[in-house]
């Protein structure tokens, strides 16, 4: 799905407390696609011709002298198509960037041609360029910042030279190292200060342009175990998403990857040769969230999407979050077009490949649930600290603990730590105090 749009909703969902829709913990699915052989079919047909049995009830008994003249031929040819296999570990990169590898270290520098004006994120520039090679890519957070001198190896491996740019006195901030995206071999280059310490991942060029010139990020990457390579910068989740402890959970956690780890297990078409790292909750969404669930349960799914910064959003019920979880993947189907099983819609952000994060919300008495995608952000607090509408809350024994407590700047709206009371019962309170207070008043008197 695209990051502006979300999606439509899954089902209907009823106020009451049971299941809006019968979950479906284990969907049926057609069997996982079958990886094509490495080999060419002009090699298939080589290796066919060299394996076909030869008849020899006609031939002279000269044929016996030729067998070593034979069998050193079909030793050439084998030897030739093994050499010309390409390395397993070979480094390749995605059309649209530009990557080399450093000789003597574990980075590879990469870039996109067309430029990072807002976005993508270094972080999202390694996950895409480098999958094909195999191994999962990561930007490197710990690579420090190198001078003029020292990036001028890297421009050049990259296949350019530089240039001191002529805006902001040739630096760069934030840790981004930016070259121009014009010029073949010559381009432009910004420098952050060595006292940035390390470039950084997580920060994209925005729309800054000097004279109308944009740029491109470079970018280094390393090749990393999954549950090392989703970092995140954000003291709203876990700092690196592990694969939970419990693959057999109910959680919307241990659900998510779950299918994520089967689906590469499995070889589905979803799952790219680098793999599906784990996801990471971001928990202090959570009570957002479930603000959100509350306010479509009244007012029809996705009504209240992106109060919580979400860029992504799938509405769905089930008695838990791991039966929502599994509702979504039994739309997984075969598409006529590609011949393949694939997972989208509601399925899609499950099994999106590259580092993501999610959060979600449950309505106060119902099985509404909100899935919240791509998106850890301060804004739920703020929606938190100053409710426009349904105040946030959490489900006792049931909701994430948080990273941080909320700290809400002096004048903010009070908002619910605890489940809020609907119109109804609103009414009824008033209306007890109202009585409690005429008691009082009579006996007074």
């Amino acid at each position: 799905p695209s990051p502006n749009h979300h999606h439509h909703q899954f089902s209907s969902s009823s106020s009451s407390s049971s299941p809006c829709c019968p979950p479906a913990r284990h969907p049926v699915l057609l069997p996982p696609r079958s990886y094509r052989s490495s080999i060419s079919m002009s090699r298939k047909r080589r290796y066919a011709e060299i394996s076909q049995p030869t008849d020899n009830s006609n031939s002279s008994s000269s044929s016996s002298s030729s067998s070593p003249l034979l069998l050193l031929t079909l030793l050439l040819i084998l030897l030739t198509l093994l050499s010309s296999a390409p390395p397993t570990n070979a480094i390749e990169c995605l059309e649209g960037y530009t990557c080399w590898e450093e000789a003597g270290t574990d980075i590879v520098w990469t870039m996109k041609d067309d430029g990072n004006v807002n976005g993508p994120d270094c972080k999202s520039v390694c996950d895409s360029a480098l999958c094909g090679s195999g191994s999962f890519h990561a930007c490197s957070g710990e690579e420090g910042v190198r001078g003029v001198g020292e990036f001028e190896t890297v421009a050049n491996g990259l296949g350019f030279n530089c240039s001191t740019g002529g805006c902001w006195d040739g630096a760069s901030s934030q840790g981004r190292m930016l070259v121009s995206i014009n010029g073949e071999t010559e381009k432009n280059c910004y420098y952050p200060p060595l006292s940035d310490g390390n470039y950084q991942c997580l920060n994209d060029v925005g729309n800054i342009n000097c004279f109308g010139e944009r740029y491109a990020m470079v970018c280094p990457c390393k090749a990393k175990d999954h549950e090392e390579a989703c970092t995140w910068d954000s003291s709203h989740s876990a700092p690196v998403a592990k694969w939970p402890e419990d693959s057999e959970g109910s959680s919307c956690l241990e659900r998510i990857n779950y299918w994520r780890q089967l689906a590469c297990d499995e070889g589905w078409a979803e799952c790219p040769p680098c793999g599906l790292p784990p996801m990471v909750e971001c928990v202090d969404c959570h009570e957002c969230a479930n603000s959100q669930a509350e306010h479509d349960r009244v007012h029809g799914h996705h009504a209240s999407f992106k109060r919580c910064g979400e860029l992504v959003q799938g509405v769905g019920g089930g008695a838990t979050c791991a039966d929502v979880i599994d509702s979504f993947v039994s739309e997984r189907k075969l598409y006529e077009d590609s011949g393949l099983m694939e997972c989208k819609g509601h399925c899609g952000p499950i099994l999106k490949a590259g580092c993501h994060t999610f959060f979600w919300g449950k309505a106060k008495e119902s099985n509404l649930h909100v899935l919240n995608w791509r998106s850890c952000t301060s804004k739920c607090d703020d929606y938190c600290c100053n409710p426009t509408d349904e105040k946030c809350f959490t489900h006792e024994g049931l909701s994430p603990n948080r990273t941080v407590p909320r700290d809400c700047p002096a004048g903010s709206s009070i908002y619910s730590s605890a489940v809020s009371l609907s119109g109804f019962e609103m009414i009824l309170l008033r209306v007890s105090l109202s009585a409690l207070l005429v008691v009082v008043v009579l006996a007074f008197f």
